[in-house]
């Protein structure tokens, strides 16, 4: 025998033998292994079933329920403040000398006023033409309207009172 067919016969046995042995410890681990899975399970379940028939303090009791009782009302409260219609800015129209300004008051305590009022009898924006600002209701004898030079200075003085009946309402 050549010194390269024993080389090969010898590869040939190792390789044999490296399979059956990997096999071998695939099957004895898979065995191994689920036998301390059952035995430990098993000692998992008496220990959790010695825990369940052991009685409950009371502490841990009333703990539990003021728990579930605070989680509630939470999650409830979580919920009242996404659905609540009054997270919603709030609009009105404030009545300052003969005209009426929008308002719109955000929950934050910022506020808004429209820079165009509205006419104290109907409640309607004034419309530009012109060199003023009238009431849309012209055709039916409103007399209301302010020239576009006063329309800042009306503006300021608006919303100063406005920020002033805001304020009051804060505090």
């Amino acid at each position: 025998m050549s010194m390269k067919q024993w080389i090969t016969n010898r590869i040939k046995k190792l390789f044999e033998n490296t399979e059956s042995t990997i096999t071998t410890v695939i099957v004895l681990a898979f065995f191994g292994g689920s036998a301390s899975i059952l035995a430990l399970s098993k000692k998992a379940s008496t220990f959790f079933l010695q825990i369940l028939n052991t009685p409950t303090p009371l502490w841990a009791t009333i703990l539990l329920v003021l728990l579930c009782c605070l989680y509630t009302y939470l999650k409830a409260s979580q919920y009242l403040s996404k659905n609540n219609p009054s997270n919603d800015p709030i609009i009105e129209l404030k009545e300052i000398g003969n005209f009426k300004w929008k308002t719109i008051i955000h929950k934050n305590g910022n506020f808004d006023v429209s820079q165009i009022p509205y006419c104290k009898e109907h409640e309607i924006k004034l419309v530009p033409h012109g060199i003023s600002y009238f009431c849309p209701a012209l055709h039916i004898g409103c007399k209301s309207q302010i020239k576009k030079e006063d329309l800042k200075l009306q503006y300021d003085i608006a919303k100063s009172f406005i920020e002033g009946m805001i304020n009051k309402i804060a505090i």
